[in-house]
């Protein structure tokens, strides 16, 4: 791998993602922390993204803490993704139950009705945020899987 990858960025730079690596096995871990490890001299960039903390195979490489959004950020990216009114009440809920979290706070509009967004009838009745984007996902994939 760390061969494959220095030959494409002789060519042009390289950017390796490696999204929700806690959930990767032990041994790609070791091979994907050792192969970061020793891209210094490349054009190569390799990005973990772990909930919790990096997987321990990754020790020692540079590490960055994203924090949740503050309410008034959270606010700030919830109306830039709503394009109507939205009801104070459901503003509050919304932010609450997002826990700063951005991809809540964006979701929410493909996730959601007009009426659940206007404080209509729907909002008392809803399942909390989070799970309601959960399923949101899970029907994205069910659709995708055939």
């Amino acid at each position: 791998m760390l061969g494959l990858l220095s030959e494409l960025a002789a060519e042009e730079p390289v950017l390796c993602v490696v999204d929700d690596a806690q959930w990767l096995d032990r041994a790609s871990t070791q091979v994907l922390g050792f192969v970061a490890r020793r891209l210094e001299a490349e054009s190569v960039v390799v990005l973990f993204a772990a909930r919790g903390g990096a997987p321990e195979a990754l020790d020692g490489l540079p590490e960055l803490t994203v924090r949740p959004l503050s309410s008034a950020d959270s606010r700030a990216l919830l109306a830039s993704a709503i394009s109507g009114p939205l009801d104070a009440g459901v503003e509050d809920r919304v932010i609450a139950e997002a826990q700063g979290n951005p991809l809540a706070l964006l979701e929410l509009p493909r996730s959601s009705g007009p009426a659940d967004v206007a404080g209509g009838f729907a909002v008392p009745g809803a399942g909390s945020i989070l799970g309601r984007l959960e399923d949101s996902f899970r029907h994205r994939i069910d659709a995708v899987a055939g």
